[in-house]
């Protein structure tokens, strides 16, 4: 075996490590903002409790619930994405093996902050909209 396959198998060894060293850290991001947004959205039961007491479909409560965290990561991803491409141009330098311009990165990155922020904005808002609205009203 020569030099050269031996050095081209150990940069595929660290790129696969690098792959997998970013889950952690991309677990933890999910779970922290599944979190932020899950609370936010039960910290409005009582508002949800009110709407559905006053003749509000499940179905519009629910909406009202998941809006405003939706709305959130809709504007924060587009800025986030526009930070990253002029950060991407400023740190081309230490990027090796994908384009700075790499549009599955862009979109994989946008898609999951947007499906954890749908996942943990429903998930909640359909538990609280099958509550008895006296129910809701009563929770602090």
């Amino acid at each position: 075996m020569g030099g050269c396959e031996a050095g081209r198998r150990s940069h595929r060894h660290h790129e696969h490590d690098l792959r997998h060293a970013r889950i952690l850290p991309d677990a933890a991001h999910s779970g922290g903002l599944y979190g932020l947004v899950a609370n936010s959205v039960v910290e409005r039961t009582r508002e949800l409790g009110i709407r559905l007491a006053l003749g509000a479909t499940a179905p519009q409560a629910a909406a009202a619930a998941a809006t405003p965290g939706l709305v959130l990561a809709a504007v924060g991803v587009a800025i986030g994405l526009a930070a990253a491409r002029a950060a991407a141009v400023t740190l081309r330098h230490l990027v090796w093996g994908i384009s700075i311009a790499d549009p599955i990165t862009f979109v994989v990155a946008g898609a999951t902050v947007l499906g954890v922020t749908a996942f943990a904005a429903v998930v909640p808002a359909l538990r609280i909209v099958r509550l008895n609205p006296i129910s809701a009203l009563r929770t602090t």
